[in-house]
């Protein structure tokens, strides 16, 4: 390493003397640029390496710890989903309520008339975008009777299932009303989801069901509805 130092500073002065010989015309280095080679010091370099270690494993109780967090989350998370959930069918039912009750409106507005007993889902469907299926019944156009069922007879939070009639779904709601023996309607008229009351089967969605005032308050009182705390969804807001 010395001999290298050495050879360097030769070479530098042989450098410096070269370019004295050259004359006035050539620039000697300046302060700033030369180099000062008796300071030089060679320090040697040492490296470390730190020794190698493999990845450690997990052990059974971190991973036991993790699982248990885990389930706490998923048990805080899970009933927090399932209420919005609840929540948001709720608003998809309660929309449905009032758009039935605003087309059996408009249908009492045009024809100056209250539908037929168990007509009502067929004449309210010219209001709710559904006027060709509405004439497909009007002409028979299934012998079978076997027509799609409307997006807003049917609530999400009810079981839904077939009609009496294979392939054909049933109503999810019902029109509350008392009829006088002349045709005539006593105290007005709603709509409501219903639980299912028929063990022997619900009619077709084309059958509107309906039931009086008394049978309304005996739903309220000993059955359950679809709804949260049991409630049924009517044309005035959530019941009972």
């Amino acid at each position: 390493m010395d001999d290298d130092v050495e050879r360097l500073k030769a070479r530098f002065e042989r450098e410096l003397e070269r370019t004295a010989d050259l004359g006035p015309s050539c620039k000697r280095p300046s302060v700033a640029g030369r180099v000062s080679l008796d300071c030089f010091e060679v320090t040697p370099v040492r490296f470390y390496c730190a020794p190698f270690t493999g990845r450690r494993a997990a052990s059974l109780i971190e991973l036991l710890v993790v699982l248990f967090i885990m389930a706490v989350m998923m048990g805080l998370l899970l009933p927090a989903l399932q209420g919005a959930r609840n929540r948001a069918d709720a608003v998809v039912c309660e929309n449905n309520v009032r758009q039935l009750v605003m087309a059996l409106g408009r249908f009492i507005d045009v024809k100056r008339r209250f539908p037929a007993p168990e007509e009502w889902t067929v004449a309210v469907l010219p209001y709710i975008e559904q006027r060709p299926l509405a004439d497909a019944i009007k002409y028979n156009a299934d012998p079978g009777g076997k027509y799609p069922r409307p997006p807003l007879l049917e609530c999400p939070m009810q079981e839904d299932g077939d009609s009496r009639l294979a392939s054909v779904g049933y109503c999810h709601y019902v029109l509350v009303v008392d009829r006088l023996e002349n045709g005539w309607i006593e105290r007005g008229w709603e709509i409501q989801d219903r639980p299912l009351v028929d063990d022997d089967g619900e009619p077709p969605w084309y059958v509107g069901p309906e039931i009086r005032y008394s049978v309304q308050a005996e739903f309220f009182a000993s059955i359950e509805g679809p709804h949260q705390a049991g409630q049924y969804m009517t044309s005035s807001g959530p019941r009972p």
